[in-house]
């Protein structure tokens, strides 16, 4: 509700308005003249002024309808819009959202599978490893006996070769003993049948000195022949048996240096093990 006080010399009048029924009738004052001369040019200035100011009012009004209708229509086209384009992005992301829990159940199943897979190598691995630690501990215990059994054969083929090498020793020191008393009896051997030689030849030089009887000088002559002949026969079976033997001394030698090759072996194969 509005109103409007108006004074002026004349008169005192106060206008009312309510919904436009008092402007209307303002209106209607202003179009008759008569009233125009009574009510005063002041009056109708402020009565201009109001009547104006309420079809200002009205056509804001009528504006502000209109925006508002304007924008509730874009509104409601706009929630349209984005209702659909919700609904599109919505199923869209429903769409993505079931690829991607599709992609991620596959996934945990590959996961699953992988992890399955790396339990049973774990497991597997524990059994090698297992395995290997009791092939190693079994080889451990192999190389221990097998030298052990190396240790044990060395220390018999070392016992071994130093009874045999005391046994040769012995025996070289037998047939040394026995080489140097066939040797002096060579040599004594040699030395007599130089004398006798020697005696030979005095007793044929005498005898042809004193050029005796034919038959006692062929009977000297056959007797030392024959003398001779034995010793000859002696002297070539006591050159046969020092020969035998000092042939035994070579093989002795030979039999020496094959047990050296052998030890000197032996140590070569132990130092390679």
């Amino acid at each position: 509700m509005g109103y409007l006080w108006n004074l002026d010399p004349f008169n005192m009048w106060i206008v009312f308005d309510y919904k436009g029924t008092i402007l209307q009738l303002v209106h209607k004052l202003m179009d008759n003249a008569t009233v125009l001369s009574y009510i005063g040019v002041l009056s109708v200035t402020i009565y201009q002024s109001y009547y104006n100011k309420r079809k200002l009012d009205e056509q804001l009004a009528e504006l502000n309808k209109k925006r508002k209708d304007d924008l509730q229509m874009i509104q409601e086209n706009l929630l349209a819009k984005c209702k659909v384009n919700k609904d599109n992005i919505w199923s869209d992301l429903k769409s993505k959202l079931d690829e991607t829990l599709a992609e991620r159940n596959h996934i945990t199943e590959s996961i699953g599978k992988k992890k399955e897979q790396l339990t049973a190598l774990i497991e597997q691995g524990k059994e090698i490893q297992e395995q290997m630690k009791k092939e190693k501990e079994t080889l451990t215990n192999l190389k221990r006996k097998q030298e052990e059994e190396i240790e044990r054969i060395h220390g018999i083929q070392e016992t071994r070769l130093a009874d045999y090498k005391g046994k040769l020793d012995e025996q070289l020191a037998d047939f040394t003993k026995e080489e140097k008393k066939i040797t002096d009896v060579i040599q004594n051997e040699f030395k007599n049948l130089k004398d006798l030689n020697r005696v030979q030849d005095e007793r044929v030089a005498k005898l042809e000195e004193k050029q005796g009887g034919l038959s006692t000088k062929s009977n000297l002559i056959g007797n030392d022949l024959k003398n001779l002949k034995d010793l000859n026969t002696k002297q070539e079976e006591r050159l046969a048996t020092l020969e035998k033997n000092q042939g035994g001394l070579v093989a002795k030698r030979e039999r020496e240096e094959q047990i050296e090759e052998y030890k000197k072996k032996l140590e070569l194969e132990q130092k390679i093990n």
